[in-house]
């Protein structure tokens, strides 16, 4: 177990969730961009929600799915309680952020943080965890590129990360993609335990 906590550095994870929410009070958080005329209007918030996920991506990447897979201890449960844990206190902090008035935008970011996360899940289940972060920025960049809607106030439905957080569909899509990310990490879970030498 302590050889786990040193291989995912868990003091710089930590510090990726600090550095977040040391960002979301500056001015530039709430600032919004449009960078393509086919963009959505997204938050920066949205883009410093991007710090987590890749300090998790390159956290669990310090490992060999191979040998982990035949270790003693389930490290793959570890995991997804690391994932699991530093999304939730992300979200925490920065919801509270905006609770107590240090910024408009903790709540757009929370959103963002639990969206990346379900991709991440997703992505580390297809290619593994050391590129697991190109799907939440990809998914990001598709956004603020080809997002709009129809028109500057609406993104498109896929692009929900942009629309308000008064959004109910926003919420619903971020909570089918949390579904879809755990699913599809335990899936290959299983396929890796039934690959596991007896």
């Amino acid at each position: 177990m302590v050889l786990w906590f040193r291989v995912r550095r868990i003091d710089l994870l930590l510090a990726a969730i600090a550095l977040g929410a040391l960002l979301l009070v500056t001015p530039l958080a709430a600032l919004r961009a449009m960078p393509s005329p086919a963009g959505a209007n997204v938050a920066a918030a949205c883009m410093i929600a991007l710090l987590v996920p890749m300090a998790l991506s390159g956290s669990c990447s310090r490992s060999d799915d191979r040998v982990e897979a035949v270790a003693v201890r389930p490290t793959r449960a570890l995991d997804f309680l690391l994932v699991i844990s530093a999304i939730v206190a992300s979200c925490a902090v920065s919801t509270l952020q905006e609770l107590i008035g240090l910024t408009s935008v903790g709540v757009v970011a929370a959103r963002a943080t639990l969206a990346y996360g379900g991709l991440l899940l997703v992505a580390q289940s297809l290619s593994g965890w050391r590129v697991a972060a190109v799907l939440p920025a990809t998914y990001l960049l598709a956004v603020a590129i080809a997002g709009r809607g129809p028109d500057v106030t609406h993104p498109a439905w896929w692009a929900w990360i942009a629309a308000g957080t008064g959004d109910t569909g926003s919420w619903l899509l971020t909570g089918f993609v949390d579904g879809l990310g755990t699913a599809t990490y335990w899936k290959r879970s299983a396929r890796l335990g039934n690959n596991t030498p007896g």
